[in-house]
């Protein structure tokens, strides 16, 4: 799936990691769907099927071609999804922003970095043993600072109304950092510019 340096390519691939299914919608967990879904909204790039568990929506940014994607198998399941959208392409770990919540970060929090673990996360796990490395950039937006063991109910509820003003403002960062990725920027660049990390309630 992927190639040597010599592959890297001009294209830059967005992915927002969410669960599908209208009762995940707007939900903690599927932050990464909602920038995603924004992002094509302001570029007017329409999201079809590409394979049967993942949908894209793809055009050009700053003359650079760019896709977004939404990988609709269970999270645990996004690797192997992203897998089926490029098929036998070669695609250079390099391109990708992998845009998703993160349990321990304060609400509102956001934060880019261009590699490292998957901090628990089995979106991103997924994608990183799919790809067999960590060097892959992720955006990941704080939902709450909720401890680990309280998870499950928590990330599948949707947030509440005072959290909302929070939350929206780090879903416009992460429409602006998914455009600017789009567009060519490098992932140290947007993290100086972009990052901010409020401590958990």
């Amino acid at each position: 799936m992927t190639s040597g340096p010599e592959a890297a390519p001009n294209l830059r691939i967005v992915v927002g990691l969410g669960n599908p299914g209208d009762r995940y919608r707007g939900t903690r967990h599927n932050v990464g769907f909602d920038i995603v879904d924004r992002v094509a909204t302001e570029l007017g790039w329409i999201f079809t099927s590409k394979a049967p568990s993942a949908a894209a929506a793809e055009g050009e940014v700053a003359g650079r071609p760019g896709r977004l994607v939404k990988p609709l198998d269970f999270m645990n399941r996004s690797g192997p999804a992203l897998r089926q959208v490029f098929g036998e392409d070669p695609v250079h770990p390099s391109s990708l922003l992998v845009v998703l919540d993160d349990l321990a970060l304060g609400l509102g929090s956001v934060r880019l970095r261009a590699r490292g673990s998957s901090g628990g996360h089995r979106g991103l796990e997924s994608i990183l043993e799919t790809f067999g490395t960590d060097e892959i950039a992720r955006f990941r937006i704080g939902i709450g600072g909720q401890p680990a063991a309280e998870w499950r109910d928590f990330v599948l509820a949707p947030f509440l109304d005072s959290e909302r003003e929070r939350i929206d403002e780090a879903l416009h960062i992460g429409a602006r950092v998914s455009r600017g990725w789009l567009a060519g920027e490098s992932a140290a660049d947007l993290a100086r510019q972009w990052n901010r990390v409020f401590p958990p309630a």
